[in-house]
């Protein structure tokens, strides 16, 4: 009866979601919040829709992610949070799968826009938000250069999140997750 508070809720699953693996589930709980769109805040609408993008990379529905990460970043208006990094992060990943499966070598014009996305969301995360969240958003970067065939960018990206996680305690995983990226 509260369908504001339920995504809110719902958003704030999201790590929990992607973390545990329960994406199929995350996903679902988030697009039944907004079947209830036209009673959400704009911020509400916008936190599903980058949860939903964000979760669907890992379902590998790329055309959903696009949609969905696109929505997010127009409701979010300029707003500066972690879930705008998820909408700019998943919309950029997507656009690097594009790029990398439309011949032989990657699309320049979706990889530029990939890139983009990305940049926007460390800018995002570098303003604002914890040196953790700028580890996971710099992963993304890495992914984004991997998938489009830029190992040296990758490796730079991988290397400043072992950089800066170095000095901070409890983020072996992120650490081990760079160093796995650098191998």
């Amino acid at each position: 009866g509260r369908p504001g508070a339920a995504a809110r809720i719902a958003c704030q699953l999201y790590g929990y979601w992607w973390l545990s693996g329960q994406f199929h589930e995350g996903r679902r709980r988030v697009l039944e919040c907004l079947d209830r769109c036209d009673e959400l805040s704009v911020r509400d609408q916008s936190d599903c829709h980058a949860a939903i993008a964000g979760l669907s990379t890992l379902t590998k529905s790329y055309e959903f992610v696009l949609d969905h990460g696109t929505r997010a970043v127009d409701l979010a208006s300029g707003r500066r949070d972690a879930l705008v990094t998820v909408a700019f992060c998943a919309r950029g990943f997507a656009h690097a799968i594009r790029a990398a499966f439309s011949g032989r070598q990657a699309d320049p014009t979706l990889a530029a826009k990939a890139r983009q996305d990305v940049a926007q969301a460390l800018d995002v995360a570098r303003s604002q938000l914890p040196i953790e969240h700028q580890a996971l958003v710099l992963g993304y970067v890495a992914s984004v250069e991997t998938t489009i065939d830029d190992q040296v960018a990758a490796a730079r990206a991988w290397a400043q999140i072992v950089s800066i996680l170095k000095p901070i305690e409890n983020v072996g995983w992120l650490v081990a997750t760079a160093l796995s990226g650098l191998s």
